[in-house]
């Protein structure tokens, strides 16, 4: 038997941030692309890390799922 999921993408994906404290201080991230911009300036951190960690997720609407 041979089956075949077609899924119609309708509707908006949204992105947010992930991060470790104190990553969301300093980055966010465009909730339509995905894109992680910086939004402070890190020199200012108190903590003086040499790294932050800071990724995205999305959510995703399926409006219409059908097998074929």
């Amino acid at each position: 038997m041979v089956s075949k999921v077609t899924c119609l993408f309708q509707g908006q994906m949204i992105y947010e941030a992930i991060g470790l404290y104190p990553a969301e201080l300093y980055f966010t991230v465009e909730e339509n692309s995905g894109q992680i911009k910086v939004i402070e300036n890190i020199k200012e951190d108190p903590l003086r890390l040499s790294s932050y960690t800071v990724s995205t997720s999305f959510n995703a609407y399926f409006l219409n799922m059908e097998s074929l």
